[in-house]
């Protein structure tokens, strides 16, 4: 709510009531520029920094994804030199152990059926037990 005679004051200060409006109409005006000026910086400088932070960050994964594909290829022929390594010490030890001739097992003689099946049953009377 205005107070009139505050009102009243400022407007004889500023020569008038036109004057006092033209005074208010000025002020939302530059307020508004402000505003403005604040919405367009805003709109254009957060879309230009989010598309320079994604750019960053896509840099740095694909930088990352490169620095580990060349760790794994030099790690590559450390690894390939210890399988070579272990080969031959495992040659080397097989060239040293003596090979021992098994003989040959011999066939079982034949067992008849009715063996075989007086094993498993067990006796009159008796309990089979395993």
């Amino acid at each position: 709510m205005w107070d009139y005679s505050e009102l009243s004051a400022e407007a004889r200060k500023l020569g008038g009531p036109d004057a006092l409006r033209a005074a208010y109409v000025q002020l939302g005006r530059r307020l508004g520029q402000r505003r403005a000026f604040i919405l367009g910086a805003l709109a254009v400088g957060v879309p230009v920094a989010g598309w320079k932070v994604l750019m960053d960050y896509r840099d740095r994964r694909a930088l990352a994804a490169s620095q580990a594909t060349v760790v794994t290829s030099e790690a590559a022929p450390t690894t390939g030199e210890a399988v070579v390594a272990e080969a031959e010490a495992v040659l080397t030890t097989v060239d040293v152990a003596p090979v021992v001739d098994e003989p040959e097992s011999e066939p079982a003689a034949e067992t008849s059926p009715s063996a075989t099946a007086a094993q498993s049953t067990p006796a009159a009377g008796g309990h089979f037990s395993a």
